[in-house]
């Protein structure tokens, strides 16, 4: 079908609670099987998975998973994503652990939405206790150390999609899988001079991209300042505390979009923990507000492959016990 109405919903499922706001659903045959990320066409867009849409009344497929600038191999990806796409959502809860993609995927969104039109640029608040310290430079230099992680993003998310990239990527592995006999130590020479291009080509792009969309700002700096038409991404929110969190949630307008993302299994800031913090706070503030999409990742939709999943898997064993 294609959507459920909710009154359908209920009669088919009535041990289910009751649907809220933007509530997914990821629904699956008898046999368990939801999904294969690598099939048809038609499965790259999560058929499977539905949103509770409470002005339509009804379940509804993902409307705009297929515009995703990145691929994206699990549900928890599938429903950031589209919440992150999704105009009528004006906020954006993300949580989970380390590993799942928070920011990167708000990263790669922000720079294609701004790209497309959608957005004038992205605003970035790094979470920083204090001042904004004794580096010397203008605020953007002192705070460059804090926006490495947005930065970082924006490097892989042009691995992952630039065209220039990936063909360097591609001589690069290819030269280096042709090396054969008395030739080792020049192709050698050859891949390492290629490899320093590739890093010094990321680099200038990273720069250039950072430098057309995205300013960072010291929240300190943005007290009665009111941002129109910007993505903004408020990264490692659990650091942040409940004043701080009011200050930082009442800036956009209505033409612009909020992200928060963070873990509160890893509160760094002094006075806070995982019941008292702004990712908490926020959490509970928008619960059932329809503007309002809330995403939480599970420790088996890691991203960063085997080492980063053993230790998940070991941490939830320790907890376990």
């Amino acid at each position: 079908e294609k959507s459920i109405p909710r009154t359908m919903w209920e009669h088919t499922m009535p041990d289910e609670s009751p649907l809220v706001a933007n509530e997914y659903l990821i629904m699956h045959t008898p046999s368990g099987i939801t999904h294969d990320p690598f099939g048809n066409i038609s499965d790259r867009f999560w058929p499977n998975i539905g949103r509770y849409d409470l002005e339509r009344d009804e379940i509804v497929h993902l409307q705009y998973i297929s515009e995703s600038p990145i691929q994206i191999l699990t549900a928890g990806g599938a429903i950031y994503m589209e919440s992150l796409l999704n105009p009528n959502f004006k906020l954006v809860i993300c949580t989970g652990p380390a590993g799942c993609g928070k920011t990167y995927q708000a990263t790669s969104c922000a720079t294609e939405l701004c790209k497309r039109g959608d957005f004038i640029g992205v605003v970035v608040v790094p979470c920083i206790q204090g001042g904004a310290g004794t580096l010397p430079g203008n605020l953007d230099a002192k705070l460059d150390p804090d926006v490495k992680p947005i930065k970082n993003a924006i490097e892989n998310y042009l691995i992952e999609t630039n065209p220039t990239i990936r063909k360097k990527l591609d001589e690069f592995k290819r030269k280096g899988k042709n090396v054969r006999g008395s030739d080792i130590d020049n192709d050698r020479d050859s891949n390492q001079a290629n490899e320093k291009s590739i890093v010094a080509k990321l680099e200038e792009m990273v720069d250039l991209t950072w430098e057309r969309w995205f300013r960072n700002y010291h929240i300190d700096n943005i007290r009665g300042r009111s941002f129109r038409l910007r993505f903004i991404i408020l990264d490692e929110f659990q650091d942040q505390n409940l004043r701080q969190a009011d200050t930082l949630i009442t800036r956009p307008n209505d033409d612009s979009k909020v992200v928060l993302t963070g873990d509160v299994g890893q509160v760094h800031a002094n006075y806070l923990d995982r019941y008292n913090n702004g990712l908490t706070y926020a959490c509970d503030l928008f619960k059932g507000a329809p503007m309002v999409a809330r995403c939480h990742f599970l420790e088996s939709e890691n991203q960063r492959g085997a080492l980063v999943q053993w230790v998940l898997d070991r941490k939830a064993e320790r907890r376990g016990h």
